[in-house]
Protein backbone atom coordinates (compact mmCIF):
# COMPACT_ATOMS: atom_id res chain seq x y z
CA UNK A 1 0.00 0.00 0.00
CA UNK A 2 1.58 3.88 -1.10
CA UNK A 3 1.57 5.86 1.19
CA UNK A 4 0.59 9.87 -0.38
CA UNK A 5 3.12 11.70 -0.35
CA UNK A 6 2.88 15.00 2.94
CA UNK A 7 4.66 18.15 1.31
CA UNK A 8 4.44 19.92 4.58
CA UNK A 9 6.70 17.48 5.36
CA UNK A 10 9.67 19.68 3.67
CA UNK A 11 9.06 22.64 5.91
CA UNK A 12 10.50 20.98 8.89
CA UNK A 13 13.86 19.11 9.35
CA UNK A 14 12.93 15.95 8.59
CA UNK A 15 14.95 13.10 11.61
CA UNK A 16 14.52 9.50 12.18
CA UNK A 17 16.32 6.70 14.07
CA UNK A 18 18.23 4.20 11.77
CA UNK A 19 19.89 1.89 12.02
CA UNK A 20 24.59 1.95 11.53
CA UNK A 21 26.16 -1.52 11.07
CA UNK A 22 29.72 -1.60 12.35
CA UNK A 23 32.22 -3.96 10.96
CA UNK A 24 34.02 -4.26 14.29
CA UNK A 25 37.93 -5.95 13.63
CA UNK A 26 38.89 -8.89 15.66
CA UNK A 27 42.04 -10.66 15.61
CA UNK A 28 42.70 -12.75 12.48
CA UNK A 29 41.68 -10.17 9.80
CA UNK A 30 37.98 -10.90 10.58
CA UNK A 31 35.15 -8.49 11.37
CA UNK A 32 31.94 -9.13 13.63
CA UNK A 33 28.96 -6.74 12.88
CA UNK A 34 27.55 -5.33 15.43
CA UNK A 35 24.54 -2.47 15.12
CA UNK A 36 23.47 0.68 17.24
CA UNK A 37 20.47 3.13 16.51
CA UNK A 38 21.21 6.69 15.49
CA UNK A 39 19.38 9.50 15.35
CA UNK A 40 19.88 11.27 11.95
CA UNK A 41 18.69 14.50 10.44
CA UNK A 42 18.02 15.01 6.46
CA UNK A 43 20.05 17.70 5.17
CA UNK A 44 19.07 19.70 1.88
CA UNK A 45 21.44 19.34 -0.92
CA UNK A 46 21.66 23.66 0.02
CA UNK A 47 22.83 22.55 3.63
CA UNK A 48 25.68 20.37 2.41
CA UNK A 49 26.69 22.58 -0.91
CA UNK A 50 26.61 25.05 2.28
CA UNK A 51 29.09 23.16 4.44
CA UNK A 52 31.26 21.77 1.64
CA UNK A 53 31.79 25.71 0.51
CA UNK A 54 32.47 26.83 3.94
CA UNK A 55 34.99 24.30 4.15
CA UNK A 56 33.53 22.85 7.28
CA UNK A 57 35.34 19.73 9.19
CA UNK A 58 34.61 16.56 8.86
CA UNK A 59 33.33 16.16 12.54
CA UNK A 60 31.33 19.15 12.27
CA UNK A 61 29.67 18.21 9.23
CA UNK A 62 29.16 14.41 11.20
CA UNK A 63 27.45 16.38 13.91
CA UNK A 64 25.07 18.43 11.46
CA UNK A 65 23.55 15.05 10.28
CA UNK A 66 24.12 12.77 13.53
CA UNK A 67 22.46 14.23 16.41
CA UNK A 68 21.22 11.32 18.55
CA UNK A 69 21.06 7.94 19.54
CA UNK A 70 17.92 5.66 19.06
CA UNK A 71 15.40 5.46 21.19
CA UNK A 72 16.02 9.29 22.49
CA UNK A 73 19.21 8.13 24.38
CA UNK A 74 22.03 11.33 24.43
CA UNK A 75 24.59 11.20 22.35
CA UNK A 76 27.02 13.11 24.82
CA UNK A 77 30.04 15.56 23.02
CA UNK A 78 32.43 12.67 24.47
CA UNK A 79 30.85 9.62 22.82
CA UNK A 80 30.35 11.70 19.61
CA UNK A 81 34.00 12.40 19.76
CA UNK A 82 34.85 8.30 20.41
CA UNK A 83 32.64 7.33 17.68
CA UNK A 84 34.39 10.01 15.11
CA UNK A 85 37.78 9.43 15.35
CA UNK A 86 37.35 5.73 14.73
CA UNK A 87 37.57 4.97 11.51
CA UNK A 88 35.09 1.65 11.27
CA UNK A 89 32.83 3.70 13.32
CA UNK A 90 32.43 6.76 11.15
CA UNK A 91 32.73 5.02 8.13
CA UNK A 92 29.77 2.98 9.07
CA UNK A 93 27.80 6.48 10.48
CA UNK A 94 28.76 8.14 7.52
CA UNK A 95 27.66 5.22 5.28
CA UNK A 96 23.69 4.34 7.33
CA UNK A 97 23.76 8.28 7.05
CA UNK A 98 23.97 8.17 3.09
CA UNK A 99 21.71 5.54 2.62
CA UNK A 100 18.91 7.16 5.11
CA UNK A 101 19.90 10.31 2.88
CA UNK A 102 19.02 8.69 -0.41
CA UNK A 103 16.09 6.98 0.68
CA UNK A 104 17.60 3.31 0.53
CA UNK A 105 15.99 0.55 2.94
CA UNK A 106 18.63 0.01 5.79
CA UNK A 107 20.08 -3.66 5.78
CA UNK A 108 19.58 -5.52 9.34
Amino acid sequence: MTVTFKFDSLDTPFEADWPVTVQVPRDGGTFEEQVFMARFRMLSVEDTTASTEAGENAQAFMRRYFVGLGGGETLTDELFTKLFIAPHTQRAIFNAWAGFQAGAPAKN
